[in-house]
């Protein structure tokens, strides 16, 4: 899924709806980058927020096995679309 822009709460509400991979346009930096990658995610890789306690439920494992799965589940693209981007592709390709 495509957010408009590297806004927290689009991000969550995009893997509240259900996606699993979300591209985000107009990543100028690696802080950029690290903004967006991180609201994808639970802590401690990120800082998205916790609330799927009714999807708990059903998973066999811990909550520390849900948060594991959840993260490495969540594929995250950002999206180049100015020189300065370029410019900073080997800092933003780090993250």
């Amino acid at each position: 899924m495509r957010v408009s822009q590297n806004l927290d709460g689009e991000i969550y509400k995009a893997l509240d709806a259900g996606a699993n991979a979300l591209i985000c346009p107009m990543i100028n930096s690696a802080n950029d980058c690290k903004q967006f990658v991180r609201a994808a995610k639970y802590p401690p890789e990120g800082h998205r927020s916790f609330g799927p306690h009714r999807a708990i439920l059903g998973w066999p494992g811990s909550r520390g096995d849900f948060v594991r799965a959840a993260n490495a589940s969540v594929e995250t693209y950002a999206m180049l679309e100015t020189r300065g981007a370029i410019d900073e592709l080997d800092s933003i390709l780090s993250i």
